[in-house]
């Protein structure tokens, strides 16, 4: 199987990956001014670098799992990340393991971030639109 093995500054983190996995994802995500800082009321200046390690495994009974390996690890200007791509017959097990957004949906649940995705409902018209 395709595993992701994360490094961060040399030290390795996980092995993510599984038998089941449809989708595995290292996202590394950067957030604040195109100057690299925001500026807030006491006027400190901050950003936010992180980065997670996720899959997807689907699954024909529609209980489809998110599992992560890396959740929102949060990193300083200078660390270096490094993600090898191997084939190996074992990963790590993942940190968690939550339902996906469909499962979500089906359960009347809402994403986390209002906005970022649109879940469709049955006559499949986004949630918040007027057919």
């Amino acid at each position: 199987m395709i595993v992701f093995e994360i490094y961060r500054n040399g030290k390795r983190l996980c092995r993510a990956g599984g038998d089941r996995l449809e989708v595995l994802t290292a996202i590394l995500a950067w957030g604040g001014d195109s100057a690299g800082s925001v500026v807030t009321d006491d006027s400190e200046r901050f950003s936010h670098l992180h980065f997670s390690v996720q899959g997807l495994e689907y699954s024909k009974r529609g209980t489809d799992r998110h599992p992560r390996w890396v959740r929102g690890l949060e990193l300083e200007p200078g660390d270096r990340i490094e993600v090898r791509i191997k084939e190996l017959v074992k990963a790590d097990p993942p940190i968690s393991v939550g339902p996906s957004i469909q499962e979500k949906a089906g359960r009347g649940l809402r994403p986390s971030r209002k906005g970022r995705v649109r879940i469709q409902k049955k006559g499949g018209v986004p949630r918040g639109r007027k057919s």
